[in-house]
């Protein structure tokens, strides 16, 4: 067990190690941005007044102090928490129903061991991960030292800085349980990933509900159950207790089902297709668009979800942003309509960067049949390269504009519902479609990247990454023009804070069209990796 744990983490070093390093940077970065965010007490109390709104408490979580401590923890405990939830989803699924399906596990269990070792080994290597980025959380906070009294008056707390640490481990090793538990219900990976994304959404759900209305809900519920733990204020340990039993027992059980359960088959039973198949599925088109159809449906919800929780800010958003020295300093100066309008065209070119994520996955999907060797089986027939291509090129493209507009209905709504007077409807869709262009050209950098050296499609997440880090930080650190102009948001004008550049979005779509022909010609030429 031992040797096959190291191997897994061998095996996953970079991204692991990636994850470590990004959570724990993401964290110790804002907890020390939080410690000179406010220079008077009358500012924090600003903020506090801001966190309290019941929008903020559902998106965010309950606020148990007036401190900055007590701000840090409402902000980053449940989207930290569900930032670790993902890398233990995908960790564990990747070295169980995903091996599984790949053969590998029925290599290992050729060897003499025990048929529970593979998914013991899985646990010893959550075990570990979860371990050093609670410690390193927790020693890092303890570094920052975060202010548990007034401001100014230097009181931290070192107990509660470990306690956030431990309560991030704890979380990340609930989430592991149940993704190795849903890895024995289901017949594939697919089956797995859409049962854990599901709980994670129940769970957040839940925890919403509890702490507007009942704390009952919100105690069943591991998203929620964190924040009774009261961090950097009375430091309660029982949850910990509770989650470290709760990840135990599902955890057990998972493995109890692991070692009585047929090799390649789920204990939920697939569910039956039709006698016959739709016409659609006899186009390449159809049975792409079959493949992805749950990436379509979870990110069509999330994308509502995304635009009404910014959308909710709206009723509030001057003393939202006098409380907040990172936005003053970027709507220095601006006050009323102006604003709101640029208030608005920040939030939304963020939210376009996250619309980005499905398009570009849609279009990576391509590259995963391929490495699983499911592409020969259609090449092998006469089939055209152009058409395989185009059918993930086409969704997604068709489904950029689909997240705009959803992120921009669920702005609207919300905002309609905060403001007296509302922002249109046009007027927000139109700011959310201007970034249309800038999406088909990262598509377009997929597609190049497939087409013509499909071993690094991994740099369009890396491109991604640096788009967000350079449009977030640009006008907080006054960077240079020309590097927003390496990424395509950076050129196209946040409406309605500035007129649409038409020339800019034109060149853009030149652009876009321009590298994907580059990608699809190329494709035709290469060989087909296994």
């Amino acid at each position: 067990m031992l040797q096959l744990a190291k191997l897994m983490i061998k095996r996953d070093r970079f991204q692991l190690l990636g994850w470590l390093i990004g959570l724990i940077t993401l964290v110790t970065g804002v907890a020390i941005a939080y410690n000179g965010l406010f220079g008077t007490q009358e500012e924090l109390m600003g903020m506090v007044m801001t966190l309290e709104n019941p929008a903020m408490i559902a998106m965010l979580g309950p606020l148990d102090d007036e401190t900055v401590a007590a701000l840090f923890v409402q902000s980053m405990l449940v989207m930290t928490a569900i930032a670790v939830a993902l890398m233990n989803i995908f960790i564990v699924t990747r070295h169980t129903r995903a091996d599984e399906e790949e053969g590998r596990l029925e290599l290992l269990r050729s060897l003499p061991i025990e048929r529970t070792t593979p998914l013991k080994a899985v646990y010893l290597t959550v075990g570990v991960v979860n371990v050093v980025l609670a410690l390193a959380i927790g020693i890092s906070l303890g570094i920052v030292g975060l202010e548990v009294g007034a401001v100014g008056t230097d009181l931290t707390d070192f107990q509660g800085a470990l306690l956030f640490g431990v309560i991030i481990g704890t979380t990340g090793l609930v989430f592991a349980a149940f993704t190795a538990l849903f890895a024995q219900l289901s017949a594939n990976n697919r089956s797995v990933l859409s049962y854990c994304f599901a709980f994670l959404g129940l769970t957040y759900l839940l925890r919403a509900i509890g702490d507007l209305h009942t704390d009952f809900l919100a105690r069943l519920s591991p998203l929620g159950i964190i924040f009774r733990t009261h961090a950097f204020v009375t430091n309660d340990w029982w949850p910990i207790g509770v989650l470290m039993i709760t990840a135990g027992v599902i955890g057990a059980f998972a493995l109890y089902l692991n070692g009585v359960r047929d090799l390649g088959a789920g204990l939920i039973a697939a569910r039956p297709g039709k006698d016959h198949g739709s016409w659609l599925l006899k186009t390449h088109f159809g049975l792409t668009l079959k493949l992805t159809k749950g990436t379509l449906i979870g990110w069509g919800l999330t994308a509502i979800s995304l635009g009404a929780s910014y959308g909710a800010i709206f009723g509030d958003i001057e003393t939202f942003v006098a409380s907040n020295d990172l936005f003053q300093h970027i709507f220095v100066g601006l006050e009323g309509a102006e604003l709101i309008a640029g208030f608005m065209s920040f939030i939304l070119v963020i939210m376009a960067l996250i619309a980005t994520i499905p398009v570009l996955s849609l279009a990576l999907k391509l590259k995963g049949e391929e490495k699983k060797n499911r592409l020969e089986q259609l090449l092998a027939r006469p089939v055209s390269r152009y058409d395989i291509l185009f059918s993930y090129t086409k969704i997604a493209a068709s489904f950029a504009p689909v997240m705009l507009f959803l992120i921009a209905f669920g702005l609207f709504v919300t905002s309609s519902a905060v403001m007296a007077d509302p922002i249109g409807f046009g007027t927000i869709l139109t700011a959310m479609m201007v970034y249309l262009p800038a999406l088909w050209v990262m598509l377009g950098i997929v597609i190049f990247l497939i087409g013509v050296c499909p071993n690094w499609t991994g740099l369009a997440w890396v491109y991604l990454g640096y788009s967000f880090m350079i449009i977030y930080l640009a006008e907080l650190l006054d960077l240079p023009r020309w590097l927003r102009d390496l990424t395509p948001f950076g050129h196209v004008a946040p409406y309605p804070a500035e007129d649409i550049e038409w020339l800019a979005l034109i060149s853009l779509l030149i652009v876009a069209i321009a590298v994907t022909g580059v990608g699809f010609l190329s494709y035709r030429k290469r060989d087909i990796q296994g």
